[in-house]
């Protein structure tokens, strides 16, 4: 009897513990917040001079009121020869933003005044209330370590097609980035220079223009080289225009392949401190709204293929191989 008594007092015990214990784990599981889902499918658009940044919305499991945190970072050169390093991520996010994309000006993230440059862009998903940004890249904090598998993009902001902005080329990296873009109309300047900007480090030599091919029409500038401490008028204007203070130039191109489809420059034409012979490749190029000029360019001799764009008093030719004035033009001695 004895025996029987406690069993069932044993089985009692029992009963009463699991149920102290599921009781726990419900309230546990209720105690738990979970995070909002992982933002994915980056994407951006340009119409200038804005750019806009879409993604999938996030959800929270909870039901939790949710919020977007925006950083956008550069990736600058430092002295690889085939890719920039990712700048150190800053501590707070730039933008903040309710919705599920973001639209911001390209002079924001210095596209109207620099060179070409790559960027990330990272968007975390918190609740409403967080606001303790140093969780944000810590492993062990806020998110697991595999939250930044799909919460950012690299891009390059070009557009497809038709360029508004100018694009500034300091290295071949650059060129390499227009490769998908397929550019037929730019509005704005097209300048290939080692210094026209104040963040280049160490840029890269230059050494074919062939990510170029197939532009059509520069609805600006086209300036190959600028050297400022040569005294000729067009020279000295731009390049004072652009603050290019340096005198060297990181060509090793010795033809413009690329710009044989280059038709139309409804601006300025400047080439120098290049390796050329000759401008063959400007094949296409029926006209120049601006002055050109060519200056330091020891190769090259041969003029005859834009013969028909110097019958005008509006060019200069300084220090090249051959240095052919109005004159010769007009009596056909465009080579020597």
């Amino acid at each position: 009897m004895k025996n029987h008594n406690f069993f069932l007092v044993l089985i009692a015990l029992l009963l009463l513990v699991n149920c102290n214990t599921s009781e726990q784990s419900e309230q546990s599981e209720q105690s738990i917040n979970n995070q909002p889902s992982i933002v994915q499918n980056i994407t951006y658009e340009i119409d200038f001079p804005n750019i806009t940044f879409n993604w999938d919305e996030s959800i929270d499991p909870d039901g939790d009121n949710i919020k977007y945190l925006v950083s956008i970072v550069n990736w600058i050169n430092a002295g690889l020869n085939d890719d920039y390093v990712l700048d150190v991520y800053p501590k707070d996010p730039t933008y903040e933003t309710n919705n599920n994309s973001l639209t911001i000006t390209l002079d924001e993230i210095g596209v109207l005044k620099n060179s070409l440059h790559k960027l990330r862009i990272v968007v975390f998903s918190v609740e409403e209330n967080f606001s303790d940004y140093t969780l944000l890249y810590s492993e062990s904090g806020y998110f697991g370590g595999d939250y930044f598998l799909d919460n950012y993009l690299d891009f390059v902001p070009l557009s497809k097609g038709i360029h508004n902005g100018n694009l500034i080329i300091t290295d071949h990296l650059h060129l390499e980035w227009l490769k998908d873009s397929k550019i037929e109309t730019l509005n704005g300047d097209l300048i290939l220079n080692r210094y026209c900007t104040t963040e280049s480090y160490r840029p890269y030599d230059i050494n074919n223009l062939k990510n170029l091919k197939g532009l059509k029409t520069i609805n600006g500038n086209l300036i190959i080289g600028l050297e400022a401490g040569y005294g000729n008028t067009i020279n000295i204007e731009l390049a004072k225009q652009y603050d290019c203070h340096r005198l060297t130039n990181n060509f090793s191109f010795n033809n413009l392949e690329g710009l044989e489809g280059l038709e139309n420059i409804n601006g300025d034409l400047l080439v120098a401190g290049t390796y050329i012979t000759n401008l063959n490749d400007f094949k296409s190029l029926i006209g120049v709204e601006g002055r050109i000029g060519f200056y330091n360019n020891l190769d090259l001799g041969n003029f005859c293929s834009l013969s028909d764009l110097f019958k005008l008093d509006n060019f200069e030719i300084y220090n090249n191989d051959y240095n052919p004035n109005l004159t010769d033009f007009l009596n056909g001695n465009c080579n020597n």
